[in-house]
């Protein structure tokens, strides 16, 4: 009986995640109902409190080490590898969807393909996007990372890595994490810095996008893009369902 009762606790969760895609649901529901798929007819909910408890947020639970996921109670190693392992589907989804973006033709495309790689990550990352002159998109790569609050990027390696696909055009992309998308006085120096390393090669500076927790500041256009831009603009091109 016990089971059962179980079993119609995880049925429901299912059904408030597909009727409300997450949004109506506690932290340590969704960490429930993940669980539920690794762990077999047993109550997750004391083990989904006790991560909770132990690293303070979600995001915690899914950036901690293996080893210390697997002192919680109630958590095994594969447990502990599966939740480890979410934000790399996370990484291996969105760099697979910013892969079906071909052309980068304004602010608002360059502020979708870099949400498409850098959201919701948990420490400052770059990227380097390389176009051609026509806007097409010839590779792209991550140049640095760091850690909540900096990163350190070599300009040399972004000319070099920009002259070796013989781009004409560079866009460059950094997350804040858990913060504003506002530049720093270092962004600003950063994107001057490379604006004057990339003219002398023949490559144009085309746009430097600062992706926050809930807009994105494009440095090409002076102002912040937020979802519902992106929305709206998406509907406009037919692109929205």
């Amino acid at each position: 009986m016990k089971n059962n009762v179980h079993k119609g606790h995880r049925t429901r969760l299912r059904e408030t995640m597909l009727k409300n895609d997450m949004n109506n649901m506690q932290p340590h529901q969704v960490l429930e109902y993940l669980l539920s798929f690794v762990v077999a007819q047993k109550d997750t909910n004391p083990t989904a409190h006790n991560l909770i408890n132990k690293f303070g947020s979600i995001d915690g639970v899914f950036e901690a080490p293996i080893e210390e996921l697997e002192q919680v109670e109630g958590v095994g190693k594969v447990t502990a590898t599966f939740l480890h392992s979410f934000l790399s589907f996370y990484d291996y989804y969105s760099n697979h969807k910013a892969k079906k973006i071909t052309s980068i033709t304004n602010t608002i495309t360059a502020v979708i393909f870099a949400n498409s790689i850098l959201k919701n990550k948990s420490k400052e990352e770059l990227y380097a996007i390389l176009l051609d002159a026509q806007g097409f998109v010839l590779d792209y790569r991550k140049m640095s990372d760091g850690t909540k609050s900096s990163v350190n990027v070599s300009i040399r390696d972004i000319t070099k890595y920009a002259l070796s696909h013989n781009a004409t055009q560079v866009i460059v992309c950094h997350n804040h994490p858990d913060a504003d998308s506002t530049p720093s006085a270092e962004d600003e120096l950063f994107t001057e810095n490379l604006r004057n390393a990339l003219t002398p090669n023949g490559i144009s500076m085309n746009e430097h996008v600062i992706v926050g927790n809930s807009d994105s500041y494009s440095f090409n256009s002076g102002y912040k893009i937020d979802e519902n831009m992106v929305k709206e603009y998406l509907k406009d091109m037919g692109g929205a369902k």
